[in-house]
């Protein structure tokens, strides 16, 4: 039965994502980021199959900009190949209306230097960094942001993902 239960949920996070977010939560988060940013821009810099970019763009009509280091063989939406950082700092001019998501970002000192280097306002952080080795992305957004909203959702596999909007001090 176990070996069954992770066969469901790595085949079901290959297609989709660690974090599933339900419609009206999806709803509620884009209400959110746009009573902050009117017309925002999402910007995923590491976003895997770009699932959740995805989402905003199909069910909430929004703009992103979708990149990864490595395009997946079969990502949801177009998504441009380019190493995060470098896209962050030479490739996006204004950031006036951008959002950045952080969501399953593999690497402490890559989620560290990309919210250094966004010049926007607003992150929309998604996964569940309390329990891995992000410890420094959490303490840099704690030290440079402000939260104004958060989110717990339990997964079928029993995780418990957060979704965090912060506000740059």
């Amino acid at each position: 039965f176990m070996k069954i239960n992770n066969l469901i949920e790595e085949y079901f996070v290959e297609i989709f994502c660690w974090t599933v977010i339900p419609k009206k939560l999806l709803f509620e988060i884009d209400f959110i980021l746009n009573s902050h940013i009117n017309n925002y821009t999402l910007i995923d810099l590491c976003s895997g199959n770009s699932f959740h970019t995805f989402l905003f763009n199909n069910f909430c009509n929004r703009n992103v900009i979708t990149v990864d280091i490595q395009v997946e063989e079969c990502a949801w939406i177009y998504t441009i190949e380019n190493e995060a950082l470098d896209y962050l700092k030479n490739k996006i001019t204004n950031f006036e209306d951008k959002i950045l998501l952080l969501a399953w970002t593999d690497y402490d000192e890559l989620s560290i230097n990309l919210l250094k280097n966004f010049k926007g306002n607003l992150v929309l952080s998604v996964g569940n960094y309390e329990d891995g080795d992000s410890k420094r992305y959490l303490e840099e957004l704690k030290n440079s942001y402000e939260l104004l909203h958060h989110f717990q959702l339990k997964m079928p596999w029993d995780l418990i993902e957060n979704i965090k909007i912060f506000r740059k001090i």
